[in-house]
């Protein structure tokens, strides 16, 4: 239609160049394209996985993950790195319930500068003697692209955890039926127990070892002096070795029962990541105290959690870890002996923990060209808790690279930012760029670096050291040097030679290709005077 002014193109290629020109047509027929306008489709997300996975356990909670990067045209816009995740359930099927599968670990690893180059990548942290669906996928910044078919692989064995549910049954003044379970983490195969009592306060060579098939959950042991204080250790083998032992004290010929709370909490010594406990001891129900479970009530929960265990049975004292930084707490201990947990202690008074830097940089920092002397950077913004403090905000970092220089610098005050523009940057330069978050106390560890490199420009100098040479007196022969580097801007496809004399209108020869320093003009009229 005449009035129509614009149309919408429908089915294009994600992420390709395109040019769009236009004409007006009569009954005469098409008439003159416009100049074409040049431009690309936005990204999508990849529509092939990566190539050649492997996985392989290093060790027992250690797998390394190896692939090759999907071929580039199907990876849709620019590769932001590959997730390599491990999955207790293999990804692929659905659940049982419903829910969908959550991945047990996951690490982001940047894409190689190489393409054809194999990329490599340690999952850590993982369960002992377990198995995993490990999958790695492709994303660029629209979102994440397709996993890779799960690889089933094995952690290696381990020695075992603590055998669980120890209990003492049947006591009499001379004996003692000592029970157990298998350890919650066996972390491999069990080969068998070992069942170990002594008198408390002396030494191991006093010990007497009672060695178990790995089917035998229970011994008895006959031999005890009335009314003494022993200590009793229980632990399991694997292939691997000896396991952690389970450890307790009682006296023979006394039933223990559950202790009493310990009483008087108070705290001292805060510090962002720790602060110390003080309390007094309840009666210990007969038994030693196995473990103090210390809970916490944070301002970022409203139920109690489990937040620190330690077995130090005299303890009066301990200093709890694995605080937030600028968090309100509440704490309150749990004694625990053989027969099981105490009541919950009365809680301590509130407190504050101190500031600390924040507890990392932004994360997923991107880059990408908006013009010859401007660069967009996107990131993931850090959460309230993150901050560890009164937050100011997010500080960028560039400069060219290989550039021996101080990094220049640009602060965003907006801590919910996810995107800055930085300006003034030189014509067709490559950058190096980070950032860090930064409170009231400092800045967070750097982000890693990521690299891009602003849009060509025009030449903001012409060639050096133009000289003219008359060869004949219609031709004229010039030379020149390329221009510098820093002065190019861009990739430099040709020249232009521009001439004119007095009554002669200006002309150009263009000569293609950046590797010509020389071009002869000719047809020239003979002894005129001409500006080149």
């Amino acid at each position: 239609k005449e009035t129509q002014h614009s149309y919408l193109i429908s089915g294009l290629i994600t992420w390709k160049d395109y040019e769009v020109q236009v004409s007006a047509y009569n009954i005469k027929g098409v008439g003159l394209y416009s100049e074409g306008i040049r431009l690309k489709t936005k990204e999508g997300v990849p529509l092939a996985p990566p190539k050649h996975v492997t996985a392989e356990a290093l060790s027992s909670t250690l797998v390394q993950v190896t692939w090759k990067p999907p071929d580039p045209w199907m990876i849709n816009g620019i590769n932001q790195g590959y997730k390599v995740q491990a999955w207790t359930a293999d990804p692929s099927k659905a659940s049982t319930d419903g829910v969908p599968h959550e991945a047990s670990s996951t690490v982001t690893v940047p894409p190689s500068p190489y393409q054809e180059a194999r990329e490599a990548a340690n999952l850590t942290g993982l369960h002992k003697y377990a198995r995993y669906y490990i999958t790695v996928l492709c994303f660029t910044a629209p979102g994440d692209g397709n996993r890779s078919q799960p690889l089933l692989v094995t952690t290696l064995q381990d020695v075992p955890g603590v055998p669980s549910a120890v209990t003492f049954t049947d006591m009499s003044d001379r004996s003692v039926l000592v029970g157990w379970a298998a350890p919650v983490h066996q972390n491999g195969i069990l080969t068998g127990y070992s069942v170990q009592y002594k008198v408390r306060g002396t030494g191991d060579n006093t010990a007497v070892v009672a060695n178990l098939t790995a089917d035998v959950t229970s011994h008895r042991i006959n031999d005890l002096t009335a009314s003494t204080f022993y200590t009793f250790s229980v632990w399991a083998w694997s292939i691997k070795g000896a396991g952690e032992a389970s450890v307790s004290s009682l006296q023979s010929g006394v039933e223990p029962e559950l202790p009493d709370p310990p009483s008087r909490l108070a705290v001292s010594n805060i510090m962002p990541h720790s602060v110390m406990l003080q309390f007094t001891p309840g009666f210990d129900g007969n038994a030693s105290i196995d473990v103090w479970i210390v809970q916490a009530l944070s301002s970022r929960s409203s139920s109690w959690e489990l937040l620190y265990n330690i077995s130090e049975p005299l303890a009066t004292t301990l200093v709890v870890p694995d605080l937030v930084p600028f968090t309100t707490y509440q704490l309150r201990l749990v004694a625990r002996n053989v027969v099981g947990d105490s009541p919950p202690s009365v809680s301590s008074p509130s407190f504050q923990t101190l500031q600390a830097a924040p507890s990392h940089p932004p994360s997923n920092v991107t880059i990408r060209a908006v013009s010859a002397t401007e660069l967009r950077v996107r990131w993931i913004p850090l959460q309230q808790w993150e901050w560890y403090g009164a937050a100011q905000g997010y500080r960028i970092l560039y400069r060219p690279q290989h550039c021996i220089c101080q990094y220049q610098s640009s602060f965003v005050y907006d801590t919910t930012a996810n995107s800055h523009n930085l300006e003034g940057l030189q014509e067709y330069t490559r950058y190096q760029i980070t950032m860090e978050a930064v409170n009231d106390v400092g800045a967070s560890s750097r982000a890693q670096e990521v690299l891009d490199r602003t849009r060509e420009s025009v030449p903001s100098s012409g060639p050096r050291n133009v000289t003219a040479t008359t060869t004949s007196s219609t031709t004229v022969v010039v030379r020149w040097s390329k221009v510098d580097i820093m002065h190019q801007n861009g990739i430099i496809l040709g020249y232009k030679v521009l001439y004119s004399g007095l009554g002669v209108s200006s002309q150009e020869k263009v000569l293609s290709g950046n590797t010509t320093a020389a071009a002869t003009l000719t047809q020239l009229r003979k002894y005129h005077q001409y500006s080149i």
